[in-house]
């Protein structure tokens, strides 16, 4: 059975022929090589036969509709096609097959080239095959996600490049072995120790962190986060003693490192072209447990605030039931402490319950508390008084529909099994460098 068929196969490279009157076939389960000196046609063959490029000629995956090429055929490089990892995996009724291969290597520089001979490991290039089609928004879960997995991969192997610790390119031993859930999406080399027990370079790295203007800071879980971070034209950040950063629009406080276990990883921009690098500072999910009360609850002063000024105001915990944080509002306004202890002990969500309605009209501070430390902002809150955004700077995000779901972090977020985000940190690309810290290095592309 004929899987491609080429005939009088054509194209041309800035009006150079590359291609001239190529045709063959292959069958199924043929294994055919192309060889050829360099700028010979050789790619653009590749590329031209499965119908990726416009050229003159016959191809038989060309003709077919792109949904139907998609599912027919795909394009990876291999440095040995005779070695490759498959897994199949099903859920809700959609069935998805994978095939990975071991590449040539693309963690190089311009003018400095690598040599291949002497190494046996390159670029991972995987190929999946879903048996429904993914929404633009499923093919970005799905790209940040093998993202993370394949730099995960990429962290536990520790390959030295001239300079530094290879991390975004994606680099494997060629293997035959099966993929596995454990094997790619492991973060963490479990011999590594944990914040609070032998790395006082996490401490460094942090407290340098919370000085750089481009570091933001968050603390919450799945649907409701308090952030941080520097405004531009604002004050440059000021050295605190202790893990802490704080000014006029808000302020993070990390109280204790012990059992801390940092996870780097990598995200989608929401500029194009851009990636967003990140550290989770994570808690065996029993040490990271917080109240997770689920009804308005008064709490006193709040002696810990990071500025004096804050310490006799009152803290109410908002009730919103989270697992890892106690999302709190603080206030000193007679008016709305009147109506927020006229209606502790209900859900803020209760039908008829005005203090939800006071809290957006008087703007308290909000206040996230977690067993690592603490994030605070006086910004207003995001609605009709900002125009229906959040404003510039720290600000929060409370969001009911996610709530629900009772996740602690993001789908997309690769915290390793039993642990759970504490804090985040995410920065420009480029900021978690190799040797700013072990445990907390760049997954950058």
């Amino acid at each position: 059975m004929s899987v491609l068929s080429v005939e009088n196969l054509s194209d041309t490279l800035r009006g150079r022929p590359v291609i001239q009157n190529v045709s063959f076939e292959i069958q199924a389960g043929e294994f055919v090589g192309l060889l050829g000196p360099n700028r010979t046609g050789k790619t653009s063959l590749m590329r031209a036969a499965p119908g990726l490029i416009s050229s003159g000629g016959r191809s038989s995956l060309a003709e077919m509709r792109a949904v139907e090429r998609a599912r027919t055929a795909a394009f990876l490089t291999s440095r040995d096609v005779r070695r490759y990892c498959e897994a199949s995996a099903a859920a809700d009724g959609i069935q998805a097959h994978a095939v990975a291969k071991v590449g040539h290597s693309n963690a190089e520089r311009v003018g400095r080239r690598m040599d291949y001979a002497s190494r046996s490991w390159g670029t991972i290039n995987v190929a999946l095959r879903l048996s429904e089609g993914l929404t633009q928004a499923g093919l970005i879960e799905a790209l940040s996600i093998a993202v993370q997995a394949r730099s995960a991969a990429v962290m536990e192997v520790g390959i030295a490049l001239p300079g530094r610790t290879s991390t975004g390119p994606a680099l494997a031993k060629p293997s035959k072995r099966p993929l596995t859930r454990s094997s790619t999406l492991a973060p963490w080399n479990e011999k590594q120790p944990t914040g609070g027990q032998h790395m006082p370079e996490l401490q460094q790295v942090l407290k340098a962190a919370l000085t750089q203007e481009g570091c933001g800071w968050n603390m919450g879980s799945f649907g409701a986060i308090a952030e941080f971070h520097h405004v531009y034209g604002d004050p440059a950040p000021q050295e605190y003693a202790g893990l802490m950063q704080v000014n006029r629009r808000g302020g993070v406080r990390i109280d204790t490192l012990e059992g801390v276990r940092p996870v780097a990883y990598e995200t989608l921009s929401p500029k194009p072209h851009r990636w967003t690098q990140a550290v989770s500072l994570c808690l065996p999910h029993d040490d990271a447990a917080m109240s997770q009360r689920g009804a308005l609850t008064a709490l006193g002063p709040d002696e810990d605030a990071l500025r004096e000024e804050d310490c006799r105001a009152r803290l109410f915990d908002m009730g919103l039931g989270q697992y890892q944080a106690d999302f709190c509002i603080r206030t000193a306004d007679p008016e709305l402490l009147a109506v927020l202890n006229e209606n502790t002990g209900r859900s803020l969500f209760e039908h008829g319950n005005p203090a939800m309605g006071a809290i957006l009209q008087h703007h308290p501070h909000r206040v996230l508390l977690t067993r690592i430390g603490r994030v605070e902002v006086y910004q207003m809150i995001g609605g009709p008084d900002t125009g229906g955004k959040s404003p510039e700077g720290p600000h929060t995000h409370v969001l009911p529909k996610l709530l629900k779901a009772g996740r602690t972090h993001s789908a997309n977020t690769p915290i390793p099994e039993g642990w759970v985000p504490c804090c985040g940190a995410s920065g420009k690309p480029g900021y978690w460098t190799a040797g700013r810290g072990q445990g907390v290095q760049p997954c950058s592309l």
